[in-house]
């Protein structure tokens, strides 16, 4: 039987929980990443400008590292680091272009991918939600077991030492503020969480649009297993994000509907300002340490290296993590000078915006029947998300996380500017209309009726 590409990179996709817990995502997606590239050749061949830009990044990051390991400069596990970054960029460039080839040409690609990254957000809520209730109500701060790798390797004290574990539970590293966090699914609390949240907004989108319950339901479980890792701006662009859905989400009466949604915000945030103080307080040596790095990147890149970088994120005697960390524009300012950072603002800032503009223009325009399968409401509402994660953490530092924020900007591409708004499928759309006159979607226009 002959297996497609897509669908062992849908699979890979999908078993992301195995692959944590056997402590092999460092390198499966890779492995996946090259499957593709050798199955559909074509694929790779750049066609429009955020894939120019990211091969244009991912050369001058190679080429100013190569430079700082010429020179002696760099310490070599600094330039292992910078070669892993890289190579998590580059494995983002083929599922992108894969991608976005396959939903070109695969009528049910688009499907396939939000049925197997939706079921890692209904898992990671399953298994969040009796961890909340430990971390919460049991005051369990440290839950793991060991992995595969864990077991098969000795003790690592480098990057792999992170995959020998897989913890539910970890207790924060900052040595002032020591509070369990949940890290499901990842190797931090932060990473944790936007792969949490993404996943869950595939699942959202591959939901039938009748199952409103069910959609009810799985946000208030993702609220609070968002609310355990303690990750603010993750917690942040989550609610945003809700809010997009649920406005886009209407049927009448929005205006009405958005005010009180507003005015039901603004008594909540009073309500909860206490919940908020105490969550910012216990991570102020986090905002303390992230804050000191970003000052120390700015200093030292722009002091030795402002055009093309330092190549590598060098670490300072005085910095418990690598300058040009937790910002992926700082990261690659640091990488890559002036120039990289120029080219990661818009790769990862302005160009998703973009989309996210033309696909909500589309699809308030199309009307239900233009947008036959209702995946755009959840995709433009994980923007806020994306747009916090590429501020605050490294796009290019854990490659499961990676290829779903690469996938998703696959989707959110397509949905702007592909044919998903076509006449094709506005007919599909039409069709399926006419199958289920009585199931009210989302984005049916309201009609005059006279009166």
């Amino acid at each position: 039987m002959k297996i497609s590409a897509l669908r062992v990179l849908t699979t890979t996709f999908m078993l992301t929980p195995l692959w944590w817990v056997l402590g092999t995502g460092f390198f499966v997606f890779h492995i996946a990443a090259l499957l593709a590239a050798v199955a559909a050749p074509q694929a790779l061949r750049p066609r429009d400008a955020f894939q120019y830009l990211l091969l244009t990044l991912i050369s001058l990051l190679g080429l100013s590292m190569m430079m700082s390991a010429a020179s002696g400069a760099a310490d070599l596990s600094r330039v292992v680091a910078a070669l892993n970054n890289i190579s998590i960029l580059l494995n983002g460039y083929i599922f992108y272009s894969f991608l976005n080839h396959s939903f070109r040409t695969n009528a049910g690609a688009l499907d396939n991918l939000f049925k197997a990254l939706g079921k890692v957000g209904l898992f990671s809520v399953v298994i969040g939600v009796p961890c909340v209730y430990l971390l919460f109500f049991r005051g369990v701060d440290s839950l793991s077991f060991p992995t595969l790798f864990g077991i098969m390797t000795p003790p690592q004290d480098n990057l792999l030492g992170l995959y020998q574990k897989s913890w539910l539970i970890d207790v924060d590293w900052f040595a002032e503020s020591s509070i369990p966090r949940l890290t499901i699914l990842s190797t931090n609390a932060t990473s944790s969480a936007a792969l949490i949240a993404f996943a869950s907004y595939f699942f959202l989108a591959s939901l039938n649009r009748g199952r409103r319950a069910l959609s009810y339901a799985f946000i208030f479980a993702l609220l609070c297993t968002m609310a355990a890792t303690l990750t603010r701006g993750a917690i942040l662009g989550v609610v945003i994000g809700l809010a997009i859905y649920f406005v886009l989400s209407l049927r009448k009466n929005r205006k009405l509907i958005v005010a009180g949604s507003v005015l039901a915000a603004v008594i909540g945030l009073t309500f909860a300002a206490p919940v908020l103080e105490a969550i910012n307080s216990a991570r102020q040596a986090s905002s303390d340490t992230r804050f000191a790095i970003y000052e120390m990147s700015l200093d030292v890149t722009l002091n030795e290296g402002p055009l093309i970088g330092l190549g590598v994120k060098p670490r300072l005697d005085q910095t418990a993590i690598p300058i040009g960390s937790h910002s992926t524009i700082l990261s690659l300012l640091v990488r890559g000078g002036l120039i990289g950072a120029a080219l990661s603002f818009t790769l990862f800032l302005v160009i998703p915006v973009v989309w996210s503009a033309k696909a909500l223009l589309r699809a308030l325009a199309a009307g239900h029947v233009g947008d036959p399968r209702g995946y755009s409401i959840a995709m433009i509402a994980a923007m806020p998300s994306f747009l916090v994660y590429c501020i605050f953490q490294d796009i290019d530092a854990y490659a499961p996380l990676s290829a779903f924020l690469f996938a998703y900007l696959a989707v959110i591409s397509f949905i702007a500017k592909g044919p998903y708004f076509s006449k094709a499928a506005t007919a599909q759309g039409e069709d399926r209309a006419k199958a289920a006159p009585s199931r009210q979607a989302f984005w049916q226009p309201q009609r005059n009726s006279g009166r």
